[in-house]
Formats: structure tokens, sequence, C-alpha cells
């Protein structure tokens, strides 16, 4: 802008330049830090697919306990009615005794009381019914509604032969073991990643560039190229990195325990479930 009284003209002076850089960094792993994190999420990434593993097999454990239930209840109403038509079967006989002066009237009293009684019981074990085949649909993700099942009865189905073979190989085929076991190895990483962090680290870093006085054009450039070190040691942390390490510590322990708990639990639970295998065998035979 020029004006009359000023000192002098001002000039303006307008640069356009264009460049293109790139850098990268990469951290030397003296002391097993990043190495100890990779195995850790790899151990977390293991015990997250047992767990899924472990998800499933219950899943499809209580599918099979409900579909028994299931049979179970429709077997007990079967029953209960045919046992309802004998009863009235009877009350009808004794009804002719009693008129004919053959039986008394006590004894018609109480065939009546067992009918009632044999008619009561079919209805709790209709809404048995209904409930435990809703909660199988459930289980299957199906709706309720006109849900069905084909017909099957207890005496038709083929129990194969249970051979578990040693508890102690028996427990290696748990998922939920396995996924205390890869618990407890992140844990250990964990320290070992946690530990590393105490130490200094050293980064390389590199870097290139072109520029040019013209924009958008790369013609007759400039290069530039560096390289560089550093290293890296936290001084004064109040402690922070110490009390990761005793964290990492007190987490491994936990998981230690946790472990141990777990297999103790396996071992009663594989026993009992041995025993209570022998135990229907039994009843079944008897």
């Amino acid at each position: 802008r020029n004006d009359a009284g000023d000192r002098g003209d001002s000039a303006i002076t307008e640069r356009k330049t264009s460049g293109l850089s790139l850098s990268a960094s990469y951290e030397v792993d003296l002391w097993g830090r990043v190495a100890a994190n990779i195995a850790s999420s790899e151990a977390s990434l293991a015990a997250t697919r047992f767990d899924h593993d472990a998800a499933r097999l219950s899943m499809a454990a209580s599918v099979a306990t409900t579909w028994f239930q299931l049979l179970t209840v429709q077997e007990r109403l079967r029953l209960a009615r045919e046992n309802l038509a004998i009863a009235e079967r009877v009350l009808r006989v004794v009804d002719a005794r009693y008129r004919n002066g053959a039986a008394s009237a006590l004894d018609l009293s109480r065939q009546q009381t067992t009918v009632l009684a044999q008619r009561a019981s079919i209805e709790p074990l209709e809404v048995q019914v209904r409930q435990t085949r809703s909660a199988l649909a459930l289980l299957l993700g199906r709706p309720a509604q006109g849900f069905a099942l084909a017909d099957e009865s207890l005496a038709a189905l083929s129990i194969p032969a249970v051979a578990p073979g040693l508890p102690a190989d028996l427990l290696l085929r748990r998922p939920d073991l396995a996924s205390a076991e890869a618990s407890l190895t992140a844990a250990s990483a964990n320290i070992a990643a946690a530990r590393a962090a105490l130490f200094p680290t050293l980064s390389l870093s590199a870097s290139t560039g072109l520029a040019s006085d013209f924009l958008l054009s790369l013609a007759d450039p400039s290069h530039t190229v560096s390289l560089s070190a550093s290293v890296v040691q936290s001084i004064f942390d109040g402690g922070r990195l110490q009390a990761q390490v005793d964290s990492a510590r007190s987490r491994q322990r936990e998981q230690l325990e946790s472990y141990r708990k777990a297999i103790v639990t396996a071992l009663k639970e594989v026993e009992d479930a041995l025993g209570n295998a022998a135990r229907d065998a039994n009843q079944e035979a008897a």
C-alpha cells in the first residue's frame, strides 16, 4: 500500500518451496523388553482361545444335560398318565364292588383319593416339560414358540462306555486348565518386561528428504540424509517403574495361586465324575 506522506515504498517478497521427507526408527531390544511383551501378548491370546474352547464345551454340556432332562420329564409324564389310567380302572372296579356290597365306603374313598392325587401330579409335569423344552430352545438360539424335537425315549438311547483313562491324562484335555497355564505364562512375561523397563533404551533413527524452491516440483532438489542414535534412561520417576515390577510380580503370584486352585479343583471334579460314572452304572444294572 502506497500513501502520501509515507517514508518509502514497502516491498513484499513471496517464496514457494516444496519438500518430501521419510523417517524411520528402530528400538534395539537390549534387555528383552519387547520380546517379553510379545510373549505376554501371545500367551494372553492363547488364554483367550482356551476360554473360547471352554465356553463351547460348557455350552455343549448344557445342551446335552437339558436334552436328557427333557427326555426324563417326558418319561415321567408318560408314566404319570399311565398310572392315572390304571387308578381310574381300579376305581371302577372298587366302585362296582362297593355297589354290590363287597367293598366298604373307606375303600372307595381311598381309591378316589388315589385317582385325584394321580390327576394332580400330571399338570406340574406338563409345566416342567414346557419349561425344559423352552430352556433347550434358548440354549440352541431358537424361539420357544413352535420348537419341537423328534420323539425319543430313554430306553431307546445307546450310551457309549466312558473310557477316561488316567485322571492326569484327562486333565490335559481341559481347556480351563490350559487357559490358567497360559495366563500364568503371560504374567511371568510381564515381570520380565517390567524389569527390562528399568534399564535404558537404545533407539536408532534415520531420515532422508528432498527439497525444491519450486512449489510442487522436485526439479533440481537438494538432498538431506541424517542418522542418529539415542539412549534414554529415566532418572527420577518417583518409583513408578519399580512399582510396576512389584505389581507384575504380585499378579504372577495371583495367577500361580489361581492355577494351583484350578488344578486341585479339576482333580476333585475328575474324581467325582469317575465315581459318579461307576455309581450310575451300578444303578443302571440294578
